[in-house]
This record gives C-alpha cells, sequence and structure tokens, in this order.
C-alpha cells in the first residue's frame, strides 16, 4: 500500500476551489494544449475518448485556473460542460490500481491531500498530473511519501480493489450473477448507500458458501444461513 501526503497553497475554501477546479479541467482536457499526465490521469494511457480539440478551450481553462488560484473568480460563471471528478476516488485499470483521495483545508489559504493507493503508480499519476495543471501546480508541495501496512490505510482502497478485480479478465471465471452481485455492491458503496451494498455482498457471499457446500456434501444446501453450516 503506498501513501501520500500532498499540500499546495489556495485562496479559497475547499467546496469553492475543488467545484472552479472541476469546470476548468473539464475544459483544459478538451485542449489540444493538454499534457499527456492531464488525459492520462482521467482517461489511462489510451487517452480521452474525444475526437476534437478547441483551441479556445486551452485559454479559457488557463484563464480560469490562474483565477482560482489568486481568489479572483468570475462570480456568475457559465459553464456549458459537465465538470470532471478531479479528486474522485478511482480505479486505474491500464496500470491495474486504485487511488483513494481525501482532501482537506489545513489552513485558510491551503489544501491537503491524503492519498493512498494500491501500488505506487497510482500516487504518482495524480502527483504527475496535479504538478502539470497551469498555476496551480507550482504551489504542490509532496510533504511525504511512503510504503504502509498499517491496517488505517490498507483498508481504505478495499472497495476499489475489488471493483477492479471484477472488471478484470481474471474474474471471468467467476459466475456472471455473482458479478453483478458484487459489481452492484460496489456503485452503492460508492453512493455510500451502504445498506443496499452490504445486502448485496451478503448475497454473493452466501452464494459462494452454497457452492462450497454443494461441492463438499454433494447434495443441496439447505435454506439456512449457510454461515453456520461451517
Amino acid at each position: 500500500m503506498h501513501a501520500d501526503e500532498l499540500s499546495g497553497g489556495v485562496y479559497l475554501p475547499a467546496e469553492l476551489l475543488q467545484g472552479y477546479f472541476a469546470k476548468a479541467m473539464a475544459l483544459l482536457v478538451r485542449s489540444k494544449d493538454c499534457q499527456k499526465e492531464m488525459t492520462e490521469y482521467f482517461f489511462g494511457k489510451k487517452g480521452k475518448p474525444i475526437s476534437f480539440f478547441l483551441e479556445d478551450d486551452f485559454k479559457r481553462s488557463t484563464h480560469l485556473l490562474k483565477k482560482t488560484a489568486t481568489s479572483k473568480l468570475p462570480f456568475g460563471f457559465s459553464f456549458p460542460m459537465r465538470p470532471l471528478p478531479v479528486f474522485k476516488s478511482r480505479i486505474m485499470k491500464d496500470i491495474n490500481d486504485a487511488i483513494v483521495i481525501e482532501s482537506g483545508q489545513v489552513k485558510m489559504r491551503q489544501l491537503s491531500f491524503d492519498i493512498t493507493s494500491i501500488t505506487e503508480k497510482g500516487a504518482k499519476r495524480f502527483i504527475n498530473f496535479l504538478k502539470c495543471v497551469p498555476y496551480i501546480g507550482e504551489t504542490v508541495n509532496e510533504v511525504r511519501s511512503r510504503k504502509t501496512f498499517s491496517s488505517r490505510y490498507t483498508f481504505r482502497p478495499y472497495p476499489l480493489a475489488v471493483q477492479l478485480w471484477i472488471e478484470s479478465e481474471k474474474a471471468i471465471t467467476v459466475p456472471e450473477d455473482l458479478r453483478d452481485f458484487l459489481k452492484g455492491s460496489m456503485r452503492y458503496h460508492s453512493e455510500e448507500e451502504w445498506r443496499t451494498s452490504i445486502v448485496l455482498s451478503a448475497i454473493a457471499v452466501e452464494s459462494v458458501l452454497a457452492d462450497l457446500y454443494e461441492e463438499e456434501h454433494k447434495t443441496y444446501a439447505p435454506n439456512v444461513p449457510l454461515g453456520d453450516l461451517y
């Protein structure tokens, strides 16, 4: 497990900064001047799935990023596109990693990010992305980076690791109905619908236990809580 701590100077409350930053990034990644580190962070090594580039988007996005970095934000800014989820935890299939991002405001003018990834690749991709963002990147400071085995960190990316495994070729041997239950559980977990997530994951576990019981005893599993049978 890899953990990183970053800090950077900003001049806004965290919610406002992240909102404007997400809008600017949606414009920036569409431009032909967007750097490779940015497109890899959002879309992986294959690059962005759109085939058009707008020169004006680069000018508008860097203008907005400069305003964000200096606290001179344009109120009433109209934004025609969907903001990109810049600081959302995510899986990165192309490098077989998952990253959990937690942000907080240390001081009035400073944001901090606590980043946990399964391997060093995921954390490095986020850092490289952030450092190449115009105006914002030059304020980023990497406080500490380390490999950790503490349960405080190792369980953070666990749901994303399960999602990464489900969507990989290695999970092809898992029956489709079990994969559907697990996918649903992960989806509801990401939406913080804890009860539904727990129910779906429990159904998946019960199904696996039923399969094991029937293989071992050569008979149908009884209609009782299967955890009591082992």
